[in-house]
Parts: C-alpha cells; structure tokens; sequence
C-alpha cells in the first residue's frame, strides 16, 4: 500500500503469530497436573508391585521440579500477554497515524493509546524472570543439600510446605493480576476502535469496533477456591486465565482482518491473499 501508515498496520498484523504466542490451554493442563500425576501414580506403582519402601526424596525431587516449572510457566504467560500488548502499541501508532495522515482529526485516538500503557507490565514481567530464575537456583541447591547431608524428614517437609505455601500464593496472585490487565488492555482496545470507527466510518465504510472476548469472572471465587483446595485449584485458575488472554486475541485477530481488508480497499490495493497456516490464517496485502 502506498500510505506508509497502512504498511505499518499490515506489518503489525503480519507478525502477529510471534507477538501473540500464548501457551496452549491443554498443554498447560499436562505440565501442572497430568505430569506429576503420572510421576506420583509410577511411584505408587514400583511401591506396591515390587513391594519396596516409597522413595521419600522422589516426591521431594519432584515438588522442587514442579515449582520451579510453576514459576517459569508464569513468566512466560507474563512474557508472552507483554509481547502481545507492545504489539498493540505499534499496532494503534500505526492507525492513529493512518487517520491522521489522510486529514483526521487523532486527538480522542491519541488520548486512547495512552490507555494502551505497556510499562507496570513490563516491570513485572522482569520480577517474574528474576524469580523464577532465583528459584531454580535456590532449589538446585536445596536438592544437593537433600541428597549429601542427613537431614531430618521434618525439615525437609517443612521447606517442601513453606515453599510449595509460596508458589500457590505468587500463583493466585498473578493470575489476578494477569486477569485485570488483559479486562483492563480489552476495555481500552474496543473504546480505540469505537473512536477509530466514529472518525474513519466514511472512508472504511463503516467498520464495526472490536468486540470483547473476555469473560468477566468473580476473582475472589478463584482465590478462595486455591485456598479452600490447598492449592489443588491453582492450575485450573491458571487455565481460566490463559483462556481469557486467548479470548481477547482471538476477537482482536478477527477485527484486525477486517480492519485490513477495509484500509487495504480504501487504499485502492488490487486484492488481499491468505497465506500462513500458523495459528489463524494470516493477511497480507498486495501493492498495487
């Protein structure tokens, strides 16, 4: 497309698949809960089948294994919605520009954008880097000690529950957090695109706005259930909340195709292929 605004557009959407990347709901599920299942169930297995002591540092390996991958799984949710929202960034400079550039008045856009705020998240995203890799060290090392020096089973189980008390804690509340943030981005995003659609309506032939894909939930039922369960309820409040991001991006990806293919007939382009087979089917447009 000629209007260099228009391209910037395009190429945001073009690279969506990397920026939007968020861990599979199902594959979620098989990290925090089939996995060490099938660990504990193999363990129990060996027990009674071969008729031997059960290993007590199995389960304590075990536990230092899945706390540091809860951590991590954490970061990377963090990581991957704040890869998501410095998308966005670019992606609404690209059409605050575009109105502008073709004689609009951007003042209400530029007065959204600002809602469009990556820097609390950003900040965040690097305590939960550095946690988790704190973590990992504290408990490779935690582990060494488990296995050279004797140490009574009560002191091992005592760091095992104060941490394990940790995790489940630091999990709730960032699942919390993650949650508002993404209500919070998709509030701002669709009053962009309601702003977007009053001012460029003629010249998009009338564009709808984007619409939610995020399901309000009553957080405070979550959290008292992970603390009503020991924490049993961690991971599937893990997953509602991942299913949220993936709601939000998915009703984002929607509009952005037909937000393209609007801007891309205005811009008088010849056509608009499909091409990629990654996630939802990406657009490019085709200059004239």
């Amino acid at each position: 497309m000629v209007n260099p605004y228009a391209d910037d557009f395009l190429n945001s959407v073009i690279k969506r698949s990397d920026s939007d990347s968020i861990i599979g709901i199902g594959n979620l599920i098989m990290v925090l809960v089939i996995a060490p299942f099938l660990v504990v169930l193999g363990n129990l297995i060996r027990q009674f089948s071969l008729n031997v002591d059960p290993y007590f540092e199995d389960y304590i390996t075990l536990e230092l294994i899945m706390e540091v991958i809860c951590a991590f799984v954490i970061f990377r949710i963090l990581d991957s919605v704040n890869k998501h929202r410095k998308r966005d960034r670019e992606w609404g400079k690209a059409l605050v520009g575009y109105a502008s550039s073709i004689g609009h008045d951007t003042k209400d856009l530029e007065n959204a954008m600002s809602e469009l705020s990556i820097y609390t998240l950003d900040r965040v995203t690097k305590i939960a880097k550095f946690l988790f890799i704190a973590l990992m060290i504290v408990n490779i090392i935690m582990g060494a000690l488990f296995f050279s020096i004797t140490l009574r089973d009560y002191e091992v189980q005592r760091y095992d529950i104060y941490m394990s008390l940790a995790i489940y804690i630091y999990l709730t509340v960032t699942c919390v957090f993650i949650y508002r943030e993404v209500e919070r981005h998709d509030a701002a995003q669709i009053r962009f695109s309601e702003i977007l659609s009053e001012i460029l309506g003629e010249d998009l032939n009338g564009i709808s706005p984007m619409v939610t894909g995020v399901k309000k939930r009553d957080l405070k039922m979550h959290a008292i259930a992970v603390i009503l369960t020991l924490g049993l309820y961690a991971p599937f409040f893990l997953a509602f909340t991942v299913h949220a991001i993936k709601g939000h991006i998915t009703h984002q990806w929607a509009y952005e195709e037909k937000l393209l293919e609007a801007i891309a007939k205005n811009e008088g382009a010849v056509d608009v292929e499909l091409v990629g087979k990654k996630g939802l089917v990406e657009k490019y447009v085709r200059r004239k």
